[in-house]
């Protein structure tokens, strides 16, 4: 007599089965006419994962189609062998699915799209529980794919796959993602500084800036201005004579826009 143990008996159970004899004639030994069995519930189990390589792509492989890596491992960390193991990832709809090429896989299978939902069948898988065999209780399959051409910066590629040990309910996997970067960047601008002659200077210091209406400070080498006037000339010609000898800083141009260089007053 075979009895099958619903899926949803947690692992672990205790399963009490009571046999009672019974006859029509007078029984001179009763006291065996009933059995007990306990049995325990064994059972395969599943920590597991899916991880994307690469994470991220550039603005040009969103646009071409990059390729990622797609891993999913899992483990038997139950109490008894997991005689089937299945797989099934629905494929995110920015996946060609024309170019899925599965890569390797850690015992034999088969696999198949249906639905756009990849089925990876390992069956018969056998595959031992941790405790009796930790290094053979792991497993894994490796699949790649490209995304689909004209993916815009900032798209999301996500993609979850469920494992299915014997008829256990099926275990979730993490997220994978893999994002199409953003192109950003500093653009450096080489400050243009105030074109000044002579240096050094006696008396009339020639000051050329772009535009008119610019201002222009001299200031000493503690930042305490000298000299202010507003321009309207490209080329400004500014009288330093009456300065004491030494270093000074000539400031052109308009407001955040100004600029600064050095000269010697002789």
């Amino acid at each position: 007599m075979i009895y099958r143990t619903p899926y949803t008996v947690p692992g672990g159970s205790v399963l009490t089965h009571t046999l009672v004899a019974t006859q029509a004639a007078a029984d001179t030994t009763p006291v065996n006419n009933a059995f007990l069995q306990e049995a325990y519930v064994v059972y395969s189990c599943d920590p597991n994962d899916k991880a994307a390589d690469p994470t991220s792509m550039t603005p040009a492989q969103g646009a071409a189609g990059g390729m990622i890596d797609y891993l999913v491992r899992f483990q038997n960390v139950g109490t008894a062998p997991a005689l089937c193991v299945v797989i099934t990832d629905t494929l995110s709809d920015l996946l060609e699915v024309s170019s899925l090429e599965v890569v390797n896989m850690s015992h034999a299978s088969t696999w198949y799209v249906h639905g756009g939902v990849l089925h990876v069948v390992f069956d018969p898988t056998l595959l031992p529980d941790s405790t009796s065999d930790e290094p053979g209780s792991h497993g894994a399959v490796k699949f790649r794919m490209s995304t689909v051409s004209g993916l815009a910066p900032g798209t999301l590629v996500s993609n979850t796959a469920n494992i299915y040990f014997d008829f256990n309910e099926p275990v979730t996997t993490n997220t994978a993602t893999c994002q199409v970067l953003y192109n950003v960047g500093i653009i450096e601008q080489t400050p243009v500084h105030p074109l000044i002659w002579p240096d050094p200077v006696t008396d009339i210091l020639m000051v050329a800036a772009n535009g008119s209406g610019y201002a222009v400070d001299i200031l000493n080498l503690s930042g305490r201005r000298v000299m202010h006037s507003i321009e309207q000339q490209p080329v400004a010609q500014l009288d330093v004579s009456s300065l004491a000898p030494g270093q000074y800083i000539v400031r052109a141009g308009h407001g955040a826009g100004m600029r600064c260089a050095r000269f010697v007053k002789q």
